[in-house]
């Protein structure tokens, strides 16, 4: 959408690709979000929340464990809450990074279709993609590179006539009667949802 903005504003490519790498390198981002700010605050605020929620759960443990050492049955639940409690954090930490995860797919696919940008979402590898502490994504700008490299025609900004062009893997005999979407499909070895 920048990209188109500036185009339009009679920018260059290079002046374009420039502004680009700029707002990359100084971690400026461009969202379809409206309010995309209010909208980080109040999803920070529900993990603060729910880890304030947790960290005292683990408070609540301990001061419960320090308190009745001798009695067995309080013992024993003690355990099956501190078993709850490890359990809700992985919860969590796995929903929270598959969240940053789908989030920083969705930042890198920005400006591609949306249609588009719904199959290549499926072409990246979840699990070769690692979130560290701060919530920093690493491993998607590779994955991505080698995305686009595959799919060029997905990448276009003006639209192609399909009907000749056959991406590789395409079953040619019967692919003149599919639509784009089913033909990518096809390509990327996605047939559930072939019709």
């Amino acid at each position: 959408m920048l990209k188109k903005i500036l185009q339009e504003q009679g920018f260059s490519e290079e002046q374009i690709k420039n502004v680009e790498k700029a707002m990359k390198d100084n971690k400026v981002y461009v969202t379809g979000i409206e309010d995309a700010e209010a909208v980080c605050r109040n999803l920070q605020a529900k993990y603060d929340d729910a880890k304030g929620m947790l960290d005292t759960t683990a408070k609540a443990i301990s001061d419960m464990k320090k308190e009745n050492k001798d009695s067995e049955s309080l013992q024993k639940r003690i355990k099956e809450m501190e078993d709850e409690t490890a359990k809700e954090r992985a919860a969590s930490a796995s929903k929270i990074r598959n969240m940053t995860v789908d989030s920083a797919i969705e930042r890198v696919l920005k400006g591609v279709e949306e249609n588009h940008a719904e199959l290549l979402a499926k072409a990246f590898d979840r699990e070769k993609i690692t979130v560290n502490d701060d919530g920093e994504v690493f491993g998607i700008d590779e994955q991505f590179k080698n995305i686009k490299e595959k799919y060029p025609i997905l990448f276009e900004e003006k639209s192609v006539e399909l009907q000749s062009a056959k991406p590789a893997g395409v079953n040619t005999a019967d692919s003149g009667s599919l639509s784009l979407e089913q033909q990518i499909n096809q390509a990327m070895g996605i047939t559930a949802i072939l019709k």
